[in-house]
């Protein structure tokens, strides 16, 4: 009986942990990959999808970086060594709950088309990539009516899609 509850609070820690990715989400995954194909020049040639994680900002925020700035608040992130989209758990303090895990999944899902259609290997630096993927989330917004919060503010997606260091340090991968 004790081993039985153990192993059923492990399964509910790891459930909570990890989010697989059923079939429910990867309909959405093809909805929001059509979006973006619609809206840009990346194209989905049936690659594999993104498998679904969910966890902490402190924890998307260790992986992420190589030494996590002292302020660090991660909406997600797409782990093209992995082939893994990693959506923080509550969002961001500049984000609301409406729409949030959407909004993240497309932007994320920008990278993942990046990656495949050979993006990374033409641009001066990872960061740049940014700069696409805030203005489809932008238009995702508009398009679906959500909160203005969940819009990239302007003067942060310029910072964030520039090459200079504005955060702290190197992002993992990048020299």
């Amino acid at each position: 009986m004790r081993a039985t509850l153990i192993f059923v609070c492990c399964l509910i820690v790891w459930a909570a942990f990890v989010w697989p990715t059923s079939t429910n989400d990867q309909a959405r995954m093809h909805k929001f990959i059509k979006f973006i194909e619609a809206n840009s020049e990346l194209v989905y040639n049936n690659e594999p999808l993104p498998t679904l994680h969910r966890g902490s900002h402190k924890e998307l925020c260790s992986e992420l970086f190589e030494e996590a700035p002292l302020k660090c608040d991660i909406a997600g992130y797409y782990n093209d060594d992995t082939n893994q989209i990693w959506i923080a758990n509550t969002p961001t303090e500049h984000m609301v709950e409406e729409g949030f895990v959407d909004v993240v999944l497309v932007h994320e899902l920008v990278h993942f088309l990046q990656h495949n259609n050979g993006v990374y290997e033409i641009v001066k630096c990872r960061r740049e990539l940014e700069k696409k993927a805030y203005k489809i989330q932008d238009l995702f917004v508009t398009e679906n009516g959500l909160p203005d919060r969940q819009r990239p503010d302007p003067l942060f997606s310029l910072i964030a899609s520039s090459c200079q260091d504005n955060f702290g340090g190197p992002i993992r991968g990048e020299h």
